[in-house]
Order: structure tokens, then C-alpha cells, then sequence
């Protein structure tokens, strides 16, 4: 799967920048995919909605070796409390 690509204002130059959050490995390999990052406020209407669809539905907070050395400190910062929604055919 590939890394979701997500835009940050405020960080650099004000311009906005992308920035990359990692698979979790470990999760992958035991069978999990990930769908979606989401703001902890809006976490449960989609954990919702991929349990009625029939999947298991982990929700993972992001954790600073979630992300790539280039972008630690304004990711870190951006997405403090976000969370990476996976999904499995329960």
C-alpha cells in the first residue's frame, strides 16, 4: 500500500507542506489494511461505517516512528491525536 500523502499548512514556508505516514508492519502482515486517516472527532463515524459494512475495524493513534525523518517535527505536531483507521474481513 502506499503512503498516504497528506498537506500540512503552517510548517516551511507557510506554503503547505506533504509529508508521508508509514504503514504500521507489524499490522500488515497479520492480514490488516489501511483505509484512512481521521480526526479522533470524526474516528467513530467511520469506524462505523466499516463495521456495518462487515469488516474489523482497528483504529491506531499515530506515533512519531509513524512517519519519515524528513517530516517528524511539523507531522508530529499536525497530526498530534489523529488516528490511522485499518480494516480486516472479519
Amino acid at each position: 500500500m502506499r503512503p498516504v500523502d497528506l498537506t500540512i499548512g503552517g510548517c516551511g514556508d507557510g506554503e503547505g507542506e506533504s509529508f508521508s505516514v508509514r504503514d504500521d508492519p507489524t499490522l500488515i502482515a497479520a492480514g490488516w489494511e489501511r483505509r484512512q486517516l481521521a480526526d479522533p472527532n470524526r474516528a467513530k463515524e467511520a469506524i462505523d461505517l466499516y463495521e456495518s459494512l462487515g469488516f474489523e475495524v482497528l483504529a491506531k493513534e499515530l506515533k512519531d516512528s509513524d512517519f519519515g525523518e524528513d517530516c517528524k517535527t511539523c507531522a508530529v505536531v499536525g497530526c498530534q491525536g489523529y488516528v490511522m483507521i485499518y480494516t480486516r474481513r472479519g
